[in-house]
């Protein structure tokens, strides 16, 4: 129980800390934004032809090593088994195979560019979880930092 109740506390600080770094930032009149990134059904929502186009192009990875990565992801069926009877086999459109080791790492290959568009714009993640605050230093339109009000 201890275990539990220090995530809880770490969790707890961890949202202060944000907060007050948010109200500090608007304070400054810089722009501030919190994102917030619900992952908890990710692996289920892979666009697998994007995932096969960034694994070509990004990656570099083709011919044979291709097909297999296709045969791998394309025509996956899933159904549900209980005793005596199964459902339906359904085709799945989505997602990347959970329960094996490649899965994660797919998934993190078609994630990619969310770490280029974060480092891209001086983002910076400041949690471990799925939360990213940021700041910015707000400009005008000529690109000075804009001046703070009296």
């Amino acid at each position: 129980m201890k275990c539990a109740a220090r995530a809880s506390l770490e969790m707890q600080d961890q949202k202060i800390a944000k907060n007050r770094h948010l109200r500090t930032t608007v304070d400054r009149f810089d722009l501030a934004a919190l994102v917030l990134l619900n992952l908890s059904a990710a692996f289920d929502t892979v666009d697998r032809s994007i995932l096969l186009e960034r694994l070509q192009q990004t990656f570099g990875i083709s011919d044979r090593a291709l097909c297999w990565f296709q045969s791998y992801l394309l025509s996956r069926t899933q159904y549900v088994r209980g005793v005596p009877n199964k459902s339906s086999v359904t085709y799945l459109i989505r997602g990347v195979p959970q329960g094996s080791v490649l899965g994660p790492i797919l998934f993190v290959l078609y994630t990619v560019d969310l770490l280029r568009v974060i480092n891209d714009y001086g983002l910076s993640p400041h949690c471990r979880r799925t939360c990213m605050p940021t700041t910015r230093r707000c400009v005008d339109s000529v690109g000075r930092p804009r001046q703070q009000r009296s």
